[in-house]
């Protein structure tokens, strides 16, 4: 699904809501803060996302302002083997359809998410190894970033047998995303250290489920 057809279709039913008035501001890429990566994260005890992956947008407009009440949407247009939960923590919508995620930023230009999902990882199973999630403000594009994936499986939150298949990307060579936890282009010992560092915080203790199809 092309960008142009994603304004076309799926923007318009996630930006419902935005202001209609004449002086409404226009966010500016160049001028908002998008991290290079993102990582999913499984749920904690009481069902709320791991705090390990908070990651925030800030969104400006042409004169360097912060953008109050952005709609924010994240798609996840290119990655295949990810798979988004259709629960995610309050103040965040699901489009499942569209494999999209929205929030809303507040009066100082921000929104915060922690997106809940996982990996169809088998053992180097086919992936994207490219940055597949493209970044919306107000329905203007502001970048497309990687996103890595702790819980490789979808099944008992992240445990050994996830170690286990980000061992069996890390052996083949390939730059899977859902494996590269720092967002720098490769799986590499300093992923695993990340890894380590999401598994023993022992807040993704069960996988984010059910999934969007």
């Amino acid at each position: 699904m092309s960008r142009f057809y994603l304004a076309a279709i799926l923007l318009p039913a996630l930006c419902l809501g935005l202001a209609s008035n004449a002086n409404a501001k226009i966010p500016d890429p160049n001028n908002s803060d998008v991290p290079d990566h993102i990582v999913l994260v499984a749920r904690e005890a009481d069902g709320s996302a791991d705090p390990f992956g908070t990651f925030t947008i800030l969104v400006r407009d042409l004169s360097g302002d912060p953008q109050e009440y952005s709609n924010v949407v994240l798609y996840f247009r290119d990655c295949p083997d990810v798979r988004i939960c259709s629960g995610q923590d309050p103040g965040l919508d699901v489009y499942c359809e569209g494999r999209a995620i929205r929030g809303y930023t507040g009066l100082d230009g921000r929104v915060t998410f922690r997106v809940i999902g996982c990996a169809n990882n088998l053992g180097a199973s086919p992936g994207a190894t490219a940055a597949g999630v493209d970044v919306y403000a107000d329905g203007v594009f502001l970048r497309t970033i990687r996103a890595a994936v702790l819980d490789e499986n979808g099944a008992n939150g992240l445990d050994g047998a996830d170690l286990s298949l980000f061992l069996a990307d890390y052996f083949s060579g390939q730059p899977f995303a859902r494996s590269d936890f720092d967002g720098d282009g490769t799986v590499s010992g300093n992923d695993l250290s990340v890894w380590h560092a999401a598994f023993f915080g022992g807040n993704s203790v069960q996988s984010g489920t059910p999934t969007c199809p």
